[in-house]
């Protein structure tokens, strides 16, 4: 089995900005730490945390939705 990990945030910047959140984030006195713990919504990232759990859960809550229907009247 591969290595498993969270993938970057939605619009973090590319390679380059994410390495700048993950920095960002873990320092304090960095410049744009508020920035992006606001826009992030928390002081902290991990990317070794992937949240299996909430991620199954949101596509099966997905799934549900997209589910085809009959359409058929009874």
């Amino acid at each position: 089995m591969g290595l498993r990990s969270r993938c970057p945030p939605e619009d973090v910047g590319g390679p380059w900005g994410y390495q700048e959140f993950r920095e960002a984030l873990a320092d304090p006195a960095h410049e744009r730490h508020a920035e992006l713990t606001e826009w992030w919504g928390a002081k902290d990232f991990d990317p070794n945390n992937a949240a299996f759990a909430d991620l199954n859960r949101a596509v099966e809550n997905l799934a549900a939705k997209w589910a085809r229907r009959s359409r058929r009247k009874n």
